[in-house]
């Protein structure tokens, strides 16, 4: 696949496809043994070959490659030292399919990186040079794909960056040892192999190699996509506002509600709690927007709130791995006297669990009631929605006429699609691919004047970020929150999940540990440790 000129269709097609590939990559890098982090009782070593080694023989790959061997790998990378007269070759080229069947799969992993690497790059950099509407608020699709592609692409490449820099790294020396046996015994360089050492080398630096991919080749447009934070200020002032209106008495049910469990027998108590639970037990999501967790399943709730409830399991998959990456983490550049002063209660492994706790409670409500979810939406999409979009339709006569063909082509099928939603076992792939097109087609740049002086034009786009949403609760719930769920970062790190917070959970509240499990087998953990896991609980 190669992205030339822009075509906005194309682009949406793309997209997809890239952003489901490199979800899957991401899958497989935290999964990958050349990725995994070493074990706490090793962590406080300096990286030197002595370390390196100590690595290999955790992952049982010291057989394989002799030390003379893995050294020679790498010296002079990517053309090599290792020759038949190093000490070991022998032993090394009689390991030859053992060689290929370890390290194949990580081999695989890094061409198929390198080769969405470059196609992510070139379809980031046109639609930065191509989309004239990339403003969240007017277009929140195609921002959201525009953004969500550069974070999986700097996400993927900062975690294989780490594994491959530097003359020791694990995933160097496997890549090596990959090609220098695909040599011997197949008498050809891997296919591949080219694209794979020119990535390597530039990902020596892993930091200042993604910062020039954004800047010189992408020139990500980040600012101009972002709704302003002046949102987030109005909504704290609003809500301590609301606070300093409230009764002591009020404020005290809201905040403090076990204290108030030992004065329910008191005139007037169930009363106030009542009344409390349904007028301010709320949880902030963001800017001005709140959700009742208590009504958050009430049957007209259903399918308009699973958008809402999804955002909240990637926020809390989002914390999760922020936790991950940060834990112990100490900068060079904080004084002594202060890494030992900071709090580290304000974030620490308990907190983690309570939020994978609350995680797994809202999967399992979400999947048990994505039957009675699916027909709620399909009744809204092919009803309620469509009605909307029909209005909006009606108010664009003339701007419909200066469209482009595909854009008017697309906007003309767009009912029929609707009108399908509510049959069973509706299949919607095609409908969300088509507004996608759409969103991108409108987005461009030749209809940036249009999108200025037509108001029903500029509604149609949030409306289609809609209706993409809502068509997913109908076809595809479980894939919704299998990838909101996805916490493949934290249980690649055995040492934080096992010691940190699985063992938290088995001292501090064991039950804990079924939905933890629960979440460790829905993400395809490796069985080894999900064994682990059930012999200490």
């Amino acid at each position: 696949m190669s992205i030339g000129h822009f075509d906005a269709s194309h682009s949406a097609e793309a997209l997809s496809i890239l952003e489901d590939e490199g979800q899957s990559l991401l899958g497989r890098a935290h999964k990958a043994p050349m990725a995994l982090p070493l074990s706490p009782s090793r962590s406080h070593h300096r990286r030197s070959r002595s370390l390196a080694r100590r690595e290999l023989v955790e992952f049982a790959f010291a057989p394989l490659l002799p030390d003379k061997v893995a050294r020679k790998l790498v010296e002079r990378f990517p053309e090599g030292a290792l020759r038949e007269g190093v000490v070991g070759f022998d032993s090394f080229a009689r390991s030859g399919e053992a060689v290929l069947g370890a390290f194949g799969d990580w081999y695989s992993l890094l061409v198929h990186a390198a080769e969405w690497r470059e196609l992510s790059l070139q379809l980031l950099a046109s639609l930065s040079r191509e989309l004239g509407a990339l403003n969240f608020e007017l277009s929140p699709l195609a921002v959201g794909g525009y953004l969500e592609l550069a974070c999986q692409h700097a996400r993927l490449f900062l975690l294989l960056g780490s594994v491959l820099a530097g003359p020791d790294s694990k995933g160097r020396l496997a890549a090596a040892a990959y090609c220098r046996m695909h040599q011997l015994v197949r008498l050809s360089e891997p296919p591949g192999w080219l694209d794979v050492s020119r990535f390597i080398v530039e990902f020596e630096r892993p930091l200042s190699r993604l910062q020039a991919d954004f800047t010189s080749r992408v020139r990500l447009r980040v600012a101009d996509a972002l709704p302003s934070v002046n949102l987030l200020g109005s909504f704290l002032q609003a809500y301590l506002r609301s606070e300093a209106e409230r009764s002591s008495e009020e404020r005290d049910v809201a905040h403090e509600p076990p204290p108030l469990l030992a004065r329910l027998g008191r005139a007037g108590a169930v009363e106030l709690l009542v009344a409390v639970l349904r007028g301010m037990y709320v949880l902030p999501v963001y800017a001005d927007y709140s959700i009742l967790p208590h009504t958050e399943f009430e049957a007209e709730a259903k399918a308009s709130r699973l958008p809402t409830l999804v955002a909240t399991l990637q926020l809390t998959r989002a914390e999760v791995e922020w936790w991950v990456s940060h834990a112990g983490a100490a900068p060079k550049e904080v004084p002594l006297r202060e890494r030992e002063a900071l709090d580290r209660s304000l974030f620490d492994p308990a907190t983690v669990q309570a939020l994978l706790r609350y995680a797994c409670l809202l999967r399992r409500l979400v999947l048990r009631e994505a039957p009675v979810v699916a027909s709620s939406a399909g009744t809204r999409l092919s009803v309620a929605r469509l009605h909307v979009l029909e209005e909006l339709l009606s108010q664009l006569p003339r701007e419909k006429a200066a469209l482009p063909p595909r854009a008017e082509l697309l906007l003309s099928e767009l009912p029929v699609h609707l009108a399908a939603a509510a049959a069973p076992d509706a299949q919607l792939q095609g409908l969300r691919l088509n507004v996608l097109r759409l969103v991108y087609e409108l987005s461009a740049a030749p209809c940036a004047a249009l999108l200025r002086r037509a108001e029903a034009l500029r509604q149609l786009l949030p409306e289609l970020h809609r209706l993409s949403l809502l068509s997913s609760a109908i076809d595809q719930p479980q894939r919704l929150v299998d990838e909101a769920c996805d916490l493949s970062p934290l249980f690649a790190s055995e040492a934080k999940f096992m010691q940190a917070v699985y063992a938290g959970a088995l001292s501090a509240r064991p039950s804990d540990c079924v939905a933890l499990l629960e979440l460790a087998c829905a993400g395809g953990v490796r069985r080894p440790l999900v064994d682990e896991c059930l012999g200490r609980l």
